[in-house]
């Protein structure tokens, strides 16, 4: 498999997107708009058509689901040690540093990487997962912002996590699935289209959305947290994968795609409604995103053999 040539156009498409905003060819007002469509129909629908089909006896393997719920909480203890004797002294940042350490963009770059590296079957192990991830990552990002902030407004997000769409369509898909209920097959076919507009219009909107003076601000914070999401994330991930699973390539690459994305977009959002830095988190988000193209394509490399 040559890794970079596969995970490059991902990064080209953010690229269009980037510029399709500073050109005009890709209006402000068409950026919200579409952010919704692809998180309320478009990835709930390639979840729901990959998991609902998927054989979960063979697939879901429950050390390997301990992986992706244990790895994030090991992390977030480590950054939460690593700003004890950091120089991020303002409580603010400190909340958005821990968030974003462990708050990856699973929904838009994780599944994307999934799906044009590894194939549909990557994407049917994901889909199992990435319910519980979300989860586990979320809570994470509450207790972050809640630690160090007098704005906090738990209750919001709680609801928002609870109606998250991703999440409805996972455990919605394994429902069908442990059930063995039949998906009619215009069903099936529609969930296809409505799918396969989830992950291309995802990266054009990364790309709109992309800021890059905010990463100047706050460097040297932004730099420790890309080093805690992009390697040690994925590195304990795989760790304990090796310990208590004996992964296959498929699983590693899962494991690869999921835990290695970068800081996701809603962690600036989060800190705005949580009273958490948003400048640091934006700056976060976008220099934790250019570098993943050099971090996925290493990770990759040093663990999936060619022939996957």
């Amino acid at each position: 498999m040559n890794v970079f040539w596969n995970i490059a156009p991902i990064f080209v498409v953010i690229l269009i997107g980037y510029l399709g905003r500073r050109w005009g060819l890709i209006p402000l007002g068409f950026v919200g708009p579409a952010n919704r469509v692809v998180f309320y129909i478009g990835i709930p629908s390639l979840l729901l058509k990959a998991i609902m089909g998927a054989p979960l006896r063979e697939i879901l393997n429950p050390s390997l689901l301990a992986c992706f719920v244990i790895s994030p909480p090991l992390v977030w203890l480590f950054a939460l040690a690593f700003l004890h004797w950091g120089r991020i002294s303002k409580g603010r940042a400190r909340g958005s540093f821990l968030q974003g350490a462990v708050h990856g963009n699973l929904g838009y770059v994780g599944l994307a990487v999934t799906l044009y590296v590894l194939g549909e079957e990557g994407i049917r192990l994901a889909g199992v997962v990435i319910g519980f991830l979300i989860i586990t990552q979320n809570v994470l990002g509450v207790l972050s912002l809640t630690l160090y902030s007098e704005e906090a407004s738990r209750k919001r997000v709680s609801v928002s996590l609870i109606t998250n769409p991703i999440i409805i369509a996972c455990f919605s898909g394994l429902l069908i699935s442990c059930l063995g209920l039949p998906v009619p097959e215009p069903a099936a076919r529609t969930l296809h289209i409505l799918g396969g507009m989830a992950l291309p219009t995802a990266l054009l909107i990364i790309g709109a959305n992309l800021s890059l003076p905010q990463i100047r601000g706050e460097i040297g914070a932004i730099v420790s947290l890309a080093a805690l999401k992009l390697f040690l994330l994925p590195l304990v991930g795989l760790a304990l994968a090796n310990l208590f699973l004996h992964p296959s390539p498929l699983e590693k690459g899962v494991i690869i795609s999921l835990l290695g994305a970068p800081t996701a977009t809603v962690t600036s959002i989060m800190a705005g409604e949580m009273g958490g830095d948003a400048g640091l988190a934006s700056g976060a988000v976008t220099f934790t995103l250019l570098l993943s193209m050099l971090t996925y394509t290493f990770w990759f490399t040093w663990h999936i053999p060619p022939s996957l």
